[in-house]
């Protein structure tokens, strides 16, 4: 049996955004085939939504509610569920993806065949399209929407043994950019598995940020361009490619 943390970043502020987060957790659950036991860590900002006992009509997949600490920043609440859990496997997800059957076994043997791997994402039909005449291929790449889909990434946790924990230099847009350019900076591969699928429905800003006000969705988005650059040069400073 593999055991995977399924870290989500939530905020159920409202019923509709509820709903998307529970509609998330009763697909991850039921996608599991028989040889994946997931453990759930929400990282809940709704202080009155407690996801505990969620997981009790899925046993043995499980659900842990834990409150974030500090001001929003994606890869460091991201992080904090991390911290929570220790199975070899972990999946870093956003709230608004649905989960088909035997998505996380997929990339499991894929990593498990070549063992280099350590990183990877399920293939997404809303952006890749139709899988069919790509099922028995990976793609190697670190290009963000096209191999490297931030939405959903599957590591090995013996990967923050190599990069520490997450890149916490800007707050939302560019999180996935700035963790691809580690990896690739690193030399670790990142893969697309076409035959792991999981459907992330909403292509914009996501359904929570689209509840924001339009000057909170500019400095969550386009603003934190120049906070990309400043991260992603001390990245470079750090690993010594400066």
């Amino acid at each position: 049996m593999n055991s995977v943390d399924v870290i989500i970043i939530s905020w159920s502020k409202d019923e509709d955004l509820l709903q998307v987060t529970k509609r998330g957790l009763d697909t991850l659950f039921k996608s599991s085939k028989g040889t994946v036991v997931f453990n759930a860590i929400i990282v809940e900002s709704n202080p009155d939504i407690n996801w505990d006992d969620f997981g009790d009509n899925y046993k043995p997949h499980t659900c842990k509610t834990i409150r974030p600490k500090g001001e929003f920043n994606y890869n460091g609440y991201l992080n904090q569920g991390i911290a929570e859990g220790n199975s070899e496997y972990v999946v870093l997800c956003n709230s608004d993806l649905t989960y088909e059957p035997g998505w996380a076994e997929e990339i499991i043997n894929v990593m498990k065949l070549y063992p280099e791997f350590k990183s990877a994402s399920p293939w997404c039909p809303q952006l890749h399209g139709d899988n069919t005449s790509h099922i028995g291929k990976v793609y190697v790449g670190h290009e963000v929407r096209k191999e490297f889909c931030g939405w959903c990434i599957f590591q090995k946790r013996s990967l923050y043994d190599i990069i520490g924990k997450l890149n916490t230099g800007v707050n939302f847009w560019f999180s996935d950019n700035i963790l691809a350019d580690e990896l690739r900076l690193r030399e670790i591969d990142h893969i697309l598995v076409p035959t792991s699928v999981v459907n992330h429905h909403d292509k914009t800003i996501g359904k929570t940020a689209q509840t924001l006000s339009s000057e909170k969705q500019w400095a969550y988005t386009s603003a934190q361009y120049e906070q990309y650059v400043k991260a992603h040069t001390e990245l470079l400073k750090k690993l010594n490619k400066l």
